[in-house]
């Protein structure tokens, strides 16, 4: 463009970054980034949160931190995508001390974090078994108006019950109702899954029956639960009756069904 006398803006620049990462080619985007420091092209947010998306969804935290000190540097205050990206990231390679602290960060600057923010933390702090912080940030999340979704609440209940904390489960379960946010099929087959291999089969099929009078299909990894469970049980027959029943409602056993 240069060469033939045009002067790219700043949002053409920060297309060509966003383009270059897209294909995975962060040197390419950091060059572009050099060029219009060279060419007097100022840089702003938008331009370093294009870099930092694409640093931070390769796991380069050391690089992130990096970006975020020249921005530091340059004078450019970090926006609420800044935070975002730099919490998924560190979510990403599980360093969820680091993501707990850009977290509070974010607070201490008054930028206010949303339900895609929380529910990677929340994510992240249940995939590393922190239930007690998940569990907090959860409050938090609700406190502060934000409505968490099933899937937030699906993660939280499933690293419950895979600590075998079926209790805390069902409570959080029941505040899902409470709160007015409909469980789906994946949020049941937590509870039932980790119910029937704790073999607490009649508690399993209470929420089995609930499920389905609530209009939810179960699906293969539903029967197969039950399936399983019942065969650690010794109790054939009725594994054989779920497995019947599944295939009776036209759905394929999977290669974990097979297993059993």
């Amino acid at each position: 463009m240069y060469d033939i006398g045009l002067n790219p803006e700043n949002t053409c620049y920060i297309a060509l970054i966003d383009g270059f990462i897209k294909e995975g080619n962060m040197e390419e985007a950091l060059s572009t980034k050099g060029k219009m420091i060279a060419r007097g092209v100022k840089l702003c947010d938008a331009t370093y949160n294009a870099i930092l998306a694409g640093v931070c969804r390769n796991g380069t935290m050391e690089k992130a931190e990096a970006v975020l000190n020249e921005m530091n540097v340059m004078g450019i205050k970090p926006n609420a995508q800044t935070f975002k990206f730099l919490i998924d990231g560190y979510c990403r390679e599980q360093s969820m001390v680091k993501a707990c602290e850009i977290l509070n960060e974010m607070k201490k600057r008054n930028l206010a974090p949303n339900v895609y923010t929380y529910g990677v933390i929340i994510n992240g702090l249940s995939r590393c078994g922190d239930l007690q912080r998940a569990n907090k940030v959860l409050k938090e999340m609700i406190t502060r108006g934000l409505k968490p979704g099933a899937v937030i609440y699906t993660t939280v209940i499933r690293g419950h019950v895979q600590e075998g904390k079926f209790e805390e489960a069902i409570k959080l379960f029941n505040g899902m109702n409470e709160k007015g946010v409909m469980p789906d099929v994946f949020c049941y087959n937590s509870l039932i899954i980790g119910l029937c291999k704790a073999r607490k089969m009649e508690e399993a099929r209470s929420y089995f029956l609930e499920m389905v009078e609530r209009g939810l299909k179960p699906n293969a990894y539903t029967y197969g639960a039950f399936v399983h469970g019942h065969c650690k049980e010794g109790e054939m027959q009725l594994a054989n009756r779920y497995f019947q029943e599944m295939l009776g409602c036209g759905i394929a056993p999977n290669d974990v069904i097979y297993t059993a």
